[in-house]
């Protein structure tokens, strides 16, 4: 989902793709296209907010995909952003969606499976937290005088507690 000032693009069953979003619904891709219409220009003090990602791990997982086209797409649509201007983005990732109800109601192992497209847990590198990582980290580097793009993984630090017993 897409905000800026106090504008809001967010729709709701966006996928990160045109392609794998329902009819009658923006993806991200469309949003920012959306956004970036004219006269919207970013300003200098606009933060784009950039929550994305559950439900194309949802379909990852339904349709036993890889999350490597959504990330790309991703990538290209804050670019897209950047390009125009926008100097702050805040990328929050996605909930682990093995703990969702919906995930919830699987097996162990397909739990297992939808944990892996969302949070690595060995050194495969296959789920949307750490291909986005590593795709942030290689398009936008931080230099001495900005880091464009900030992540906030705040259901990382949600699982390292709710991950645990005792």
């Amino acid at each position: 989902d897409v905000c800026s000032s106090d504008l809001s693009y967010a729709q709701g069953l966006a996928r990160i793709q045109n392609s794998a979003t329902p009819v009658g619904v923006d993806s991200l891709e469309k949003q920012i296209d959306n956004y970036l219409r004219a006269p919207n220009v970013p300003s200098e003090k606009d933060l784009f907010i950039i929550s994305a990602g559950g439900l194309d791990i949802y379909d990852a997982s339904i349709n036993n995909t890889s999350l490597a086209s959504p990330v790309d797409a991703l990538i290209t649509a804050i670019k897209r952003l950047t390009d125009a201007g926008a100097k702050y983005v805040l990328i929050v990732y996605p909930p682990n969606m093995a703990r969702t109800p919906w995930a919830i109601r699987k097996s162990s192992a397909a739990r297992l499976a939808v944990q892996d497209l969302s949070y690595d847990t060995g050194t495969s590198c296959t789920s949307f937290s750490c291909r986005t990582t590593i795709a942030l980290n290689l398009e936008f580097p931080a230099t001495s005088t900005h880091q464009p793009i900030l992540l906030a993984d705040l259901m990382g630090y949600s699982n390292l507690i709710t991950g645990t017993s005792g």
